[in-house]
């Protein structure tokens, strides 16, 4: 197989397998749990900052830090 079927099975796997390790990191806050990027993330819709950094926006607080890796994978999905 060349290199970029490889490349887009490996993109297609991460996608659908939901991986996003290492991408964001999952913190309470206030009671709330957030989805903060490492690093600036890839595209600013939907997206706040804080003194923390940028996390990901939603219309309600997650309860979990499961809401909140649900979340994160949805607007990769979305937005990434």
């Amino acid at each position: 197989m060349d290199p970029i079927t490889i490349g887009v099975i490996a993109v297609g796997a991460a996608v659908v397998l939901g991986v996003t390790k290492g991408r964001f990191r999952y913190v309470k806050k206030s009671g709330e749990w957030r989805a903060y990027f490492r690093g600036s993330p890839p595209s600013y819709s939907h997206v706040l900052r804080d003194g923390d950094g940028y996390y990901v926006c939603w219309n309600r607080s997650l309860r979990t830090e499961a809401e909140a890796r649900r979340i994160a994978r949805l607007w990769l999905k979305n937005y990434g």
